[in-house]
């Protein structure tokens, strides 16, 4: 399943709710965040993949005790963050002498999207991003 800007709907068939996770892997040169999932509603192990990211922040705190299960996937609908990272791109395709950054490979960043998977620890995972897969690996 690819969920992306255009489909945004589809965050919900992805009923991650009491999936299990134990890591996350960055791909740090092509932009990629890789979570391996045990799969709780397909009864599949399964990786999300986050493709073209550019924006991640993870909590540790544990707030709520140890528990490494995704409670919810929520959008984050007007995000500072991507809103500010849209601002510096403008300003950065606007300029002739900069250093190239990473925004300036997209000619626009209005596909992007930020979305956060609250954990049942009460941890958080925000993630700004192009497009999402689910690859779902082998049944349990």
């Amino acid at each position: 399943m690819i969920i992306n800007k255009n489909n945004l709907e589809k965050l919900q068939k992805l009923s991650l709710h009491d999936s299990e996770f134990n890591e996350i892997r960055t791909v740090y040169d092509e932009n990629t965040i890789v979570i391996p999932i045990n799969h709780y509603y397909f009864r599949t192990k399964a990786i999300l993949r986050f493709l073209d990211v550019l924006y991640c922040e993870i909590t540790l705190n544990k707030l709520w005790g140890y528990d490494n299960y995704i409670f919810s996937c929520e959008l984050n609908e007007e995000d500072i963050i991507l809103e500010e990272l849209k601002r510096l791109h403008y300003n950065e395709s606007k300029k002739e002498f900069i250093v190239r950054s990473k925004l300036r490979e997209y000619q626009s960043l209005d596909e992007f999207f930020s979305l956060t998977l609250l954990l049942h620890s009460g941890d958080k995972i925000k993630i700004i991003t192009r497009q999402i897969v689910l690859e779902k690996v082998i049944k349990q």
